[in-house]
């Protein structure tokens, strides 16, 4: 009898240790086919264009998300503690190979991969891991717009995405408030076409502060990014990335309307003026039942005074709208059509002369499934 209550015990604490913990497999796979034309028109009025398709395309460059899958895990440690992680990999659904890989050092690609603790003073996270700009901005900037048809022409968002050996503070929530830092510093080697090696070092500074009430949400979020390279026989140089922005978000229930600005400006030690981007972006999502509808626009104003840039195309204005449907089949499996003109611009020369123009179509219907 004792024994019996004795394997009961040791069962029951098992047990109890066991749901203190987990570890989950998840992802996201999807795929589309369609069409991509882009044209580009001179100054003189000739135009190119381009067309390419592909019987299956990769959802991270002609879909609603990248595919992926993950390992993440969370347990219980004492004083009132979590410890967490997240392993990513992207995967090309098109050949099935495996994506996103990271060559050189710091890149704009590369997932998720990080460590952390967790408890009554926030989470500190240290690893590759979304920015702190990124994670508050994005969802009041794409809504469901998907990396193919994105609304930046020039990339702001994108250039924040993800930092490599980052460390982020996140704050508990505090009525509705909650607040992010980031920091980052990648030094790594770089071998140049005639053997010459650089040190090359990208420092990331972020932030962003979101506030949260009933339906409304709104963000503000900055990312800093710094360029060193330093070389036998080469000036030390330094390039820096600076984006802002501020965004916001309303469900109606019948609909949710989202709004954002970014402003983007590049500078670099021996240059002067900048490279200077601004987008504007509004969007809609209307569901019904188990479908919706989406309607996106975005403008764009880029200006580029540096001194060692080509100033036939010093500037230029565009804008870039999406439209696009999907049905949800089940809660993890939705099918959807979108078409979008995007990078769309008119160009002007430093003196302000009109200098040809360009845009894309693109038009896609896919599945994505998230497990």
């Amino acid at each position: 009898m004792k024994k019996s209550l004795l394997l009961v015990s040791l069962l029951a604490a098992f047990g109890t240790a066991s749901a203190a913990s987990s570890v989950t497999l998840y992802g996201v796979v999807d795929a589309s086919i369609g069409q991509t034309e882009a044209t580009a028109t001179s100054a003189t009025g000739v135009k190119t264009t381009a067309k390419t398709s592909n019987l299956v395309r990769e959802g991270r460059n002609y879909g609603l998300s990248g595919s992926r899958f993950g390992i993440k895990g969370v347990e219980d440690l004492p004083y009132g503690l979590k410890g967490h992680f997240v392993i990513e990999q992207a995967v090309n659904v098109r050949t099935g190979e495996l994506a996103q890989g990271i060559s050189g050092g710091e890149s704009g690609s590369g997932r998720q991969t990080y460590v952390g603790l967790s408890g009554d003073f926030g989470a500190l996270t240290l690893g590759r891991q979304y920015t702190p700009f990124y994670e508050a901005i994005e969802p009041l900037t794409n809504i469901d717009v998907g990396t193919a048809f994105t609304l930046s022409s020039k990339g702001t968002i994108a250039n924040t995405v993800r930092a490599s050996s980052s460390i982020k503070y996140t704050s508990p929530v505090f009525s509705g408030v909650k607040v992010s830092l980031l920091g980052a510093s990648d030094t790594y080697k770089q071998t140049t076409s005639s053997s010459v090696v650089a040190d090359m070092k990208a420092d990331t500074m972020g932030a962003s502060v979101s506030y949260t009430y009933d339906k409304l949400t709104a963000a503000l979020g900055y990312n800093g990014i710094e360029y060193t390279s330093a070389a036998t026989a080469m000036i030390t140089n330094k390039q820096k990335t600076e984006t802002s922005a501020a965004g916001l978000s309303y469900d109606f229930g019948v609909a949710k309307v989202i709004a954002s600005y970014t402003e983007q400006k590049d500078t670099e030690t021996g240059i002067t003026g900048n490279f200077k981007v601004k987008d504007t972006t509004v969007g809609v999502k209307v569901p019904f039942g188990a479908a919706y509808v989406m309607a996106s626009v975005g403008q764009n104003d880029v200006k580029d005074t540096r001194s060692n840039r080509n100033v036939n195309y010093a500037s230029s204005k565009g804008t870039n709208a999406v439209l696009g449907a999907g049905y949800n089949l089940s809660k993890r499996t939705e099918a959807y059509v979108r078409f979008a003109k995007t990078n769309e611009a008119k160009y002007k020369t430093a003196a302000g002369v009109a200098n040809g123009s360009t845009k894309t179509e693109a038009f896609g219907v896919g599945v994505r499934h998230t497990f």
